[in-house]
């Protein structure tokens, strides 16, 4: 009981929009966000010509055709992620290609997901 009644205030404290969206909608804001993260990754451990993840979101965004406020808020999350995880890692070093690895799990994971959703 003491669950449900946090997640319907975690639910509840969500901006009206957040609480309509999709399912597909939020795993697609995830994904940017994934794409997001790995573009700062790559950029630091690879070096700045590095524009793989980047590519990959302008690709999702192209593939899915989104709405203009659902593009808006998947490149909002692309950005937020991107300067989150610029701040907890401002170089390459062992724990962000430990963190490279497991967004790349949570990314294909996720792609899974998304994949089976629209069976």
């Amino acid at each position: 009981m003491r669950t449900t009644l946090t997640i319907l205030a975690l639910l509840l404290a969500l901006p009206a929009s957040a609480q309509s969206l999709t399912p597909f909608e939020r795993q697609m804001l995830e994904m940017a966000g994934n794409f997001g993260s790995m573009h700062h990754l790559a950029q630091i451990c690879d070096g700045e010509h590095n524009q793989m993840w980047r590519d990959s979101m302008l690709e999702l965004i192209r593939l899915e055709n989104p709405s203009r406020e659902q593009r808006q808020r998947m490149g909002e999350r692309f950005n937020d992620a991107y300067n989150e995880v610029s701040e907890r890692f401002p170089y390459c070093d062992n724990p962000a290609r430990r963190y490279t690895a497991q967004l790349a799990d949570d990314g294909a994971a996720l792609s899974d997901r998304m994949a089976n959703s629209l069976r």
